[in-house]
């Protein structure tokens, strides 16, 4: 559910809340049979899995071979210009480091934790605003059948 490959297929605004919030619980897919190489002149470069430690954000897709960050693949937040965040993913491993720095610093970058708990949270007050009224609704009919009792009517 949460992995790239599903996620590129399906648009996460169209999705469910309940299936939005367990892939907010299940967090980015980090696969660790992931096999990312770029030779070089003096040695090939390949992908560790603690580089997931490191950026809580990155998920990968093992049959595109590629890394993604995770909040910009659920809200196709990215122009054509920089489809590799959405769409192609990145597989410069010699230029991580510095691409990641220029990509969190993205006006459009978003944190999905931040996002979904606010939506949730959202939902928890409209939730508990209608409980209020309905509890008062229910108390003037209480008072009502009261009277009618009363009145013996």
């Amino acid at each position: 559910m949460n992995n790239v490959d599903y996620l590129l297929r399906v648009q996460f605004s169209t999705l469910p809340l309940e299936e939005k919030l367990e892939i907010k619980r299940l967090g980015p897919h980090r696969p660790d049979d992931l096999i990312l190489l770029q030779p070089g002149q003096k040695a090939t470069r390949t992908f560790k899995t603690e580089w997931y430690d490191r950026k809580t954000w990155l998920t990968a897709s093992t049959s595109k071979r590629a890394l993604f960050c995770f909040p910009c693949l659920l809200f196709g937040i990215g122009t054509n210009a920089d489809s590799v965040r959405t769409t192609d993913g990145f597989k410069d491993l010699k230029h991580l480091a510095e691409r990641t720095v220029k990509h969190l610093g993205l006006l459009g970058h978003v944190n999905i934790m931040a996002q979904l708990d606010s939506a949730y949270q959202r939902n928890i007050l409209e939730h508990n605003k209608q409980t209020e009224e309905n509890r008062y609704v229910l108390g003037r009919l209480i008072s009502c059948i009261k009277l009618c009792g009363k009145c013996e009517l």
